[in-house]
């Protein structure tokens, strides 16, 4: 019998978060993306099982904690928030090492599979569409669906390191009339233990824009900034939230036949979109919404609507403020009883000294 030599090429797959080439003859080429289904799939669990959070302890759906003075919201748990698909999704980001990556839907950001971060960036754009398309084919989804690979956060949310901070930050909103959630919401995901600088210039603990800032009655300069202090940054950000972002959630709020008050969470996270995005955006977005029977209808309808500005970061901005306020839900609950008597700033240095200690060099 006539020997017939094939021509091999490597095709890349990730099986349980390891990337390997699979060989395949030359026959088999016809298409890249017939080539690839072509393939065993790869199989990976569930993602209402072993990719979700593990579940908040009770006692975190009764009350604030004792003897700090942070925010405690209960509409997190009683509205269901804490049980959406898209909060689960960004609770999983935020404790996910960078080296890694979740593959979701884009629609409700369901959970699908774990790999690695580096092996990603390593393919080109039709690899990776390859990929895409067997997590299809594995999870029985239609080929049209939109996935997105984001890769964990785990170094950038800080939460425990940003615990005096917020501490600051509430009593400052307290100070100056302000719901002391927006001080709390805003710090855990904008820049939290940090003072980190956009590329677009925003800077600080509430990520003010240079001339925000100036407006609210800081001082910015190349020598001097006081957008970096807490208290200082913090008056600012009350002004622009008490005087812009809340009358202007009013007028959105009353286009729809649905009641709300300021307390309400769904309000409170439309507030938190016209801090990040700006009234026009958020204004065009709403006005693409249709009509919401209720409020938390309203913010899901938004976290699919693009208009102008307000596209992928502006929708994921209350997604993440929802996780975000669990995740540190669960760290207050977490902290012992001394906490009560130390001063805050010295209890979380203390204890970041101990664990740089442990890990060592």
């Amino acid at each position: 019998m006539k020997r017939i030599a094939l021509r091999r090429k490597h095709v890349p797959l990730f099986i349980s978060g390891v990337l390997i080439c699979v060989l395949l003859p030359l026959q088999q080429r016809q298409s890249p993306v017939a080539q690839f289904s072509a393939l065993p799939v790869p199989v990976f669990p569930a993602a209402d099982t072993a990719l979700d959070c593990p579940e908040l302890p009770d006692t975190l759906t009764r009350g604030p904690h004792p003897c700090l003075e942070v925010v405690w919201d209960g509409w997190l748990y009683a509205g269901g928030w804490d049980t959406l698909p898209q909060t689960r999704f960004w609770r999983r980001i935020i404790n996910l090492e960078k080296d890694s990556a979740l593959v979701s839907t884009a629609g409700d950001r369901t959970q699908l599979a774990v790999i690695a971060a580096q092996r990603w960036d390593t393919l080109s754009g039709q690899e990776k569409e390859l990929f895409k398309d067997s997590i299809r084919q594995a999870k029985g989804l239609p080929a049209h669906t939109v996935l997105y690979v984001t890769a964990g956060k785990k170094f950038y949310y800080k939460h425990f390191e940003a615990l005096p901070t917020v501490i600051e930050a509430v009593q400052a909103f307290e100070d100056h009339g302000v719901d002391p959630w927006y001080a709390q919401t805003i710090l855990l995901i904008e820049s939290p233990g940090a003072n980190n600088r956009s590329p677009v210039g925003a800077y600080g603990p509430f990520q003010l824009m240079p001339g925000v800032a100036r407006q609210y009655g800081l001082k910015v300069g190349k020598s001097y900034d006081e957008r970096a202090s807490v208290s200082r940054s913090a008056v600012a950000a009350a002004g622009l939230i008490s005087r812009v972002c809340i009358p202007q959630a009013h007028v959105l709020a009353s286009r729809f036949d649905i009641p709300y008050d300021e307390r309400d969470l769904w309000f409170r996270l439309l507030v938190l979109h016209l801090y990040h995005a700006g009234v026009g955006n958020v204004e065009g977005a709403v006005a693409r919404t249709g009509n919401p029977v209720t409020g938390q209808d309203v913010i899901r309808r938004l976290w699919r609507t693009d208009y102008k500005g307000f596209k992928n970061a502006s929708q994921n901005y209350s997604q993440v403020a929802l996780a975000a306020l669990l995740e540190f839900d669960a760290l207050v609950a977490a902290l012992p009883q001394e906490v009560c008597s130390m001063d805050p700033a010295v209890y979380v240095a203390r204890e970041l000294s101990r664990t740089a200690v442990q890990t060592g060099p």
